[in-house]
C-alpha cells in the first residue's frame, strides 16, 4: 500500500486532531493496517449484538447503536468522496454535512442490522480499493471541504481515527 506519510497538523482542520492522534498513537503513523482490520473486525465484533442493545441509547437524545453504525458508514462515504475529489484536483470547496440531520433522515433503527454492518464493510473496502489506485505523489494534493483546507494524505488518518473514536464510545458509553 502506498503511504501518505508524513503528516502534520497543518494537513487537516484542527477539529480532526483527536482522530489523527489516535491513529498515530495506535498504529505508529501507518493507517493501512487499521483500514483493513476495521473493515473486517468491526462487523464481526458487532454481529452478535442483541436487538435490545442495537437500539440502546446511553442517554436521552443520543444516538442508538444502530445510528452510530449508520453514521460511521455515512462519514466513511463522505470522507471517501472528499478523498476522490482531492485526488482529482477539484477546485471547489466541498460542502460539509450535518451528521445529526443525516442520522435523523436515515431511520437506521429500522434498517436490518446485518445490512448496516455490511454497508460499513463495503464502504470501507471500496475506499481502500480507491486508495490503492492513488500515486504516491498524490498524497500531497490539497483540497477544500466545508471551507477548510485538507491534504489528501490526511484522509486515511481521519477515516481510521473517526472509527476509533466511535468504537471507544461504543465500548465505554454503550457497554459493548
Amino acid at each position: 500500500m502506498k503511504n501518505p506519510l508524513p503528516i502534520s497538523t497543518g494537513d487537516y482542520p484542527g477539529f480532526y486532531e483527536p482522530y489523527v492522534s489516535k491513529v498515530i498513537a495506535a498504529y505508529e503513523s501507518n493507517p493501512w493496517q487499521a483500514f483493513k482490520v476495521q473493515a473486517e473486525e468491526l462487523p464481526d465484533w458487532l454481529a452478535e449484538v442483541p436487538l435490545e442493545k442495537q437500539k440502546h441509547r446511553y442517554e436521552e437524545g443520543k444516538w442508538s447503536v444502530r445510528e452510530v453504525i449508520g453514521h460511521m458508514t455515512d462519514a466513511e462515504r463522505i470522507f471517501g468522496t472528499r478523498a476522490l475529489h482531492f485526488a482529482r484536483d477539484e477546485p471547489q470547496s466541498l460542502l460539509g454535512f450535518d451528521e445529526n440531520a443525516y442520522v435523523q433522515a436515515a431511520n437506521f433503527d429500522a434498517t436490518d442490522w446485518s445490512v448496516l454492518l455490511n454497508n460499513f464493510k463495503t464502504a470501507r473496502l471500496a475506499n481502500l480499493a480507491m486508495f490503492e489506485t492513488f500515486e504516491n505523489s498524490w498524497w500531497d494534493k490539497q483540497g477544500q471541504a466545508n471551507n477548510a483546507a485538507f491534504r489528501l494524505g490526511a484522509m486515511p488518518y481521519i477515516m481510521v481515527g473517526h472509527v476509533l473514536h466511535h468504537v471507544h464510545i461504543l465500548r465505554n458509553r454503550y457497554g459493548l
